[in-house]
């Protein structure tokens, strides 16, 4: 089989004219305006936020909380708080783990199932 060589020139103009036509500087990077974005977060009201953290201690998950301790300070908010969660990752390919604020200084971390998480949680969009 023969070996096809192009010259590095062609190579090049044919990348620029690439990157010009799409109008993007950064190619890997993908443009979007002001108006296709949206701040969407996924969230947990009171009663899944407790849902998950009983799951999470009854299951002897790596990550839970007291679940006594996380009641006390959730009844003292209002019944439609609703509580971010700022951070997940797969864990273990079988669950989340997942840090969720619960108050201006104070987030807890809880490993959730898969299919728990997307029934618990929804999204809510951010104000």
């Amino acid at each position: 089989m023969r070996k096809v060589t192009v010259p590095k020139a062609k190579i090049k103009r044919k990348v620029n004219k690439r990157i010009h036509e799409n109008k993007n500087p950064h190619p890997n990077k993908m443009i979007t305006s002001s108006r296709t974005k949206r701040n969407v977060i996924r969230v947990f009201n009171k009663e899944n936020l407790m849902k998950a953290a009983h799951h999470a201690e009854n299951t002897d998950k790596n990550r839970s909380v007291y679940t006594n301790m996380l009641q006390e300070h959730i009844d003292e908010q209002p019944e439609d708080t609703l509580y971010p969660i700022v951070f997940d990752m797969i864990h273990n390919n079988i669950e989340f783990r997942v840090q969720i604020q619960i108050d201006e200084n104070i987030d807890i971390w809880l490993d959730i199932d898969m299919d728990k998480f997307n029934k618990w949680t929804m999204w809510h969009d951010k104000v």
